[in-house]
């Protein structure tokens, strides 16, 4: 039951990382239809797989190729600090003081879609080297099926009512992600 909730728990959080950050970009889009958001949600779904599976993938190989006596702490000190590192940025989003520019411009093309989705899965690379030891698979697939959904509802509900509730966000995905780091340091 517990490896239950911590999947959960971990999808949730990722997810709402997901959400904020895809908020923030269909807070700034003009003209889209359902249709485009559900392609854009698609793309950044295609990517995050891509690079959990890659980061599943390489930590097996390291795993059966080099040998490393204390590999399994070494995933845990970086899931950690994923963790530590995700939650400071959440944390400060909510420090500053102005709001991230809102005007309408231009939507973007699947192809600036994918080079965001890009940009933002080092996070995805790194859980998915981590999920390898301390995960389970349950949690690739919470990350991933929640991960769809908070891209497609981010970039919706950016689109319609902007940033608004950015700061709300960050506040709980950063105290959750602050109760994942103290059970993996603590458990």
């Amino acid at each position: 039951m517990s490896v239950i909730i911590w999947s959960v728990l971990v999808g949730v959080g990722i997810a709402l990382h997901i959400f904020v950050v895809m908020m923030e970009t269909g807070a700034t889009q003009g003209g889209l239809r359902k249709k485009k958001i559900f392609a854009l949600g698609a793309i950044f779904l295609g990517v995050q797989i891509c690079m959990q599976t890659c980061g599943i993938l390489l930590t097996w190989w390291i795993k059966q190729y080099l040998h490393i006596a204390a590999l399994e702490r070494i995933y845990k000190t970086v899931y950690v600090i994923l963790l530590i590192w995700i939650g400071y940025k959440l944390f400060a989003r909510l420090r500053k003081t102005d709001f991230p520019d809102e005007r309408k411009s231009s939507p973007l093309s699947l192809k600036q879609c994918a080079a965001l989705s890009f940009r933002t899965s080092a996070e995805a690379l790194l859980l998915g080297m981590t999920m390898y030891y301390y995960s389970s698979i349950l949690s690739f697939f919470w990350v991933v099926s929640l991960g769809f959904l908070a891209a497609v509802g981010g970039f919706s509900f950016g689109y319609w009512n902007g940033v608004r509730s950015e700061k709300v966000l960050c506040s709980i995905d950063g105290v959750l992600l602050l109760c994942l780091v103290c059970r993996a340091v603590f458990l």
